[in-house]
């Protein structure tokens, strides 16, 4: 009768191939199963309180009338003017 003998399983570079495929398999599987449950998750999932946005109030009215920003151009004539009817002599002026 032959010797019974126990065969070492197949590996490559030191690594267990049999253990390896498991353990690629079980991950497969657990990323699987994280993929299926976030759908059903979000199936059962029901919101607990809604919330119902309310329009804004409106904008009190003032009793004076909305002031238009100023015009530059009207500065620029005043001056313009004022700086041609100066004179050197009289300081004041």
């Amino acid at each position: 009768m032959p010797a019974l003998t126990v065969e070492a399983p197949p590996t490559a570079a030191g690594l267990d191939l049999q253990r390896t495929r498991r353990t690629v398999r079980l991950g497969r599987a657990g990323l699987w199963a994280c993929l299926m449950t976030d759908p059903a998750a979000l199936a059962l999932a029901r919101p607990a309180n809604t919330v119902v946005a309310q329009a804004d109030p409106a904008p009190a009215r003032t009793s004076s009338a909305a002031t238009a920003p100023a015009d530059p151009s009207g500065y620029v004539a005043e001056f313009v003017d004022a700086w041609l009817r100066s004179d050197t002599n009289t300081p004041a002026a």
